[in-house]
């Protein structure tokens, strides 16, 4: 049961923040969904927490002083400190700041910043640095009023309506029929390799049983080619992921019943351990 339990929880689908990767979130910024602002308030935030998920965070696209794009979600904030004052912040609950020149490759990503009057943010390093070093998001209190103000040579652009975001290219969940068909392996999956490597990969099925696709890096973000065939049983998968110094290879089978997960082996050298692959719902 707890096996079935978490594989479960990993068939969930990405959340909306999660799913957008450099090109889509650098187009959001043409739609009318967005303002671009020298600064938000913290009534800004507060307004617009909801519309990229109803889970109570502003979005904010932010170009970076270096000229990369970064996703974030803002939310205003107190922190009460010992004598029972109370301190005023933004609280980075979410980013993710892009490579340049790829898909999901990121230079910096992190969760539950704090920034303080008095503090910036610097998206490229992923750090609350003092004002004399400088970052692209500048906290600032006047008058009890809380504020992020952009820094010079950075640009944000806040959500302010419902944000549209782009449909998935992956094939849907496949109807399973008596016959079983190789077509079934196509779509999108979450890796699982040992409990050292996860991320997500996809899988193209093309005549003759060739298979092709991209696998997209937890750790980073980096995407590696992916090459493969089908075989010689018609749920059976063998394919490889090319990394820079070696390529390890994986041999699975489909689950036939449903077509949610494909559990195996995984080689590198002499090297053997298991994986398994759940298929990410849409």
């Amino acid at each position: 049961m707890g096996l079935l339990l978490a594989l479960q929880v990993l068939a969930a689908p990405p959340a909306p923040f999660d799913r957008l990767n450099r090109q889509e979130t650098a187009a959001l910024i043409q739609t009318p969904s967005f303002r671009q602002a020298d600064s938000v308030t913290e009534a800004d935030l507060a307004e617009h927490d909801r519309c990229l998920a109803p889970g109570g965070a502003a979005f904010a696209i932010v170009k970076t002083r270096q000229g990369r794009f970064a996703k974030v979600l803002l939310n205003p904030g107190r922190l009460k400190v010992a004598g029972g004052s109370v301190e005023p912040m933004v609280l980075v609950e979410q980013f993710v700041t892009f490579k340049d020149g790829d898909t999901r490759a990121f230079v910096a990503r992190g969760d539950n910043r704090a920034i303080f009057p008095g503090t910036e943010f610097d998206l490229d390093l992923g750090q609350v640095v003092p004002e004399r070093i400088g970052g692209d998001l500048r906290c600032v209190s006047e008058n009890g009023r809380l504020s992020l103000r952009v820094r010079e040579g950075a640009k944000l652009w806040l959500a302010i309506d419902s944000v549209p975001l782009p449909k998935s290219t992956d094939s849907s969940h496949p109807v399973i029929t008596d016959k079983f068909q190789q077509s079934y392996f196509q779509g999108a999956y979450q890796l699982e390799d040992d409990g050292r490597r996860s991320g997500t990969i996809t899988i193209q099925v093309r005549d003759g049983g060739e298979v092709s696709g991209k696998y997209f890096s937890d750790k980073d973000g980096a995407s590696y080619e992916v090459q493969g065939r089908l075989g010689p049983q018609p749920h059976q998968i063998e394919f490889g992921i090319r990394f820079p110094r070696t390529e390890q290879i994986y041999r699975g089978f489909l689950f036939t019943g449903n077509a949610d997960a494909i559990a195996g082996t995984s080689r590198v050298g002499d090297r053997e351990t298991g994986f398994y692959a759940r298929r990410q719902n849409k």
